[in-house]
């Protein structure tokens, strides 16, 4: 673990509103502690993560696992990116951000309109 046990339970609490809920290991507050069988039911998973992300192993486990139930998708590290690298406006003009940023729109549009052609707007 990367990140002291105290700052841990400051982050949850805080994520749980205090309950402390996420010690029990509920999968509503997290998926990595859903079982195969719900993992199953997923829909198209697609994970973006940066090759700097302290969480990167838990997103190529994560993404392991749901492959291995065959949930389609894929995983893209984009390598000189930290954690939440789009949450950065100012980080939205460096190359590899705006690709990882066309990636997550090609790839909504694909999945949320399949039929219907992309239309310029003039």
């Amino acid at each position: 673990v990367l990140l002291p046990m105290p700052l841990l339970r400051a982050f949850g609490a805080a994520y749980d509103q205090e309950s402390d809920h996420w010690m029990e290991r509920d999968p509503l507050l997290s998926p990595v502690f859903a079982s195969d069988d719900v993992l199953r039911r997923l829909p198209p998973t697609h994970i973006q993560c940066g090759g700097l992300d302290p969480l990167l192993d838990d997103s190529v486990d994560f993404n392991t696992r749901i492959r291995r139930v065959h949930v389609p998708g894929e995983l893209t590290i984009f390598r000189s990116l930290p954690h939440t690298f789009v949450s950065f406006p100012h980080w939205h003009a460096m190359p590899e951000v705006e690709s990882a940023m066309r990636q997550s729109c090609a790839l909504l549009r694909e999945l949320c309109a399949p039929k219907f052609k992309r239309v310029a707007l003039h």
